[in-house]
């Protein structure tokens, strides 16, 4: 086990809080506690997830108990939801940062790479019950242990312990992620948060090909406030991009 109990309880002290050694997903378990009533900022922490799901439904896949799969209910305005998932990339960058991962990048639309390799996924959902919001939830699932060197994963994913050439304490990191996250939430529906947000990304500057039908090859020039990515086709064209799957070709002269 890596993020136990007592490591969760220390942290979170009297704040709001579901602990599970293995559930099939937080998402849905902070889901059903946002119906029940839970506070803003309940949330719900597991060291493992048998049925975690990433964004468009995806399957999440760590090493078992080698992961932290953590969801917090957001009691938000309409107008900030765009900006719940851009806070859980920002939160997971902080931590990282504090336990000293060097080359820590932004990649649109939620992932948190080192190098070009993703170390964490953010997904934001949001309740509804007809026109009106009941409440967010904002996901993190971060590779902390594990080694990804003998899986198909090994180019495209990568733990916090191989990045680091050893395992960090990993109560420090959940008092990290915590404090980044009381932090970054002050900061909610703010300019700010966007500008910190786009300043991180990654993916800006870059070639890219957006997977739609058909496929748009190009350059992403920025982002928009709600968080759509902003892509020059090779014809010129300017296309705005709410939601797809981007591969990213780095410009000469960059990594």
């Amino acid at each position: 086990m890596t993020f136990t109990a007592s490591i969760v309880a220390a942290t979170l002290g009297e704040r709001p809080y579901k602990y599970f050694e293995s559930v099939p997903s937080t998402m849905d378990a902070a889901r059903e506690w946002l119906l029940e009533g839970a506070l803003s900022g309940s949330m719900v922490i597991a060291d493992q997830q048998t049925a975690g799901r990433g964004r468009m439904g995806r399957v999440w896949v760590a090493p078992d108990r080698c992961a932290l799969a953590m969801s917090v209910v957001m009691r938000v305005k309409v107008h900030w939801l765009s900006q719940v998932a851009m806070l859980g990339g920002l939160v997971v960058a902080d931590a990282l940062v504090k336990i000293g991962v060097s080359d820590v990048r932004l990649k649109w639309p939620n992932d948190v790479l080192i190098g070009r390799r993703k170390v964490a996924g953010i997904l934001a959902e949001s309740e509804w019950d007809g026109s009106n919001l009941r409440g967010a939830i904002l996901g993190i699932g971060v590779n902390f242990a594990g080694d990804f060197a003998t899986s198909e994963l090994n180019a495209q994913a990568v733990s916090i312990t191989s990045a680091l050439g050893h395992e960090p304490d990993p109560a420090a990191f959940f008092a990290h992620l915590i404090a980044a996250y009381d932090a970054r939430t002050s900061q909610l529906g703010t300019p700010a948060l966007f500008e910190t947000w786009r300043s991180k990304l990654w993916t800006i500057g870059q070639k890219v090909r957006v997977e739609s039908s058909p496929p748009v090859d190009g350059i992403a020039e920025d982002v928009s406030p709600l968080g759509a990515l902003m892509v020059r086709s090779v014809d010129g064209r300017l296309h705005t991009v709410m939601a797809a799957d981007v591969k990213v070709w780095p410009v000469e002269g960059t990594t």
